[in-house]
């Protein structure tokens, strides 16, 4: 990997990161309708990432499941 790629994925991390930080502290569970965006001008770069963040009430196994928000996002390419 190039150095711009380590250092691309590192600011989409730090991106996924604000988002499962403020889902977790409005108390939500889920984040609906997640999407990133990258504009670039010249010689600058915005990331924006969307998303709604939820509360969803679910049976104890989903709650478990859920959890998996609190230790950061899981961001799978291959899954879109």
């Amino acid at each position: 990997m190039s150095m711009h790629t380590n250092e691309r994925d590192y600011w989409w991390s730090e991106v996924r990161e604000e988002i499962s930080k403020s889902a977790l502290a409005l108390h939500c569970t889920h984040v609906l309708g997640y999407r990133e965006e990258v504009n670039v001008h010249l010689d600058v770069v915005v990331l924006t990432a969307y998303g709604t963040a939820v509360k969803v009430k679910t049976s104890k196994q989903s709650r478990m499941q859920a959890k998996t928000l609190q230790a950061g996002f899981n961001y799978d390419p291959q899954r879109l």
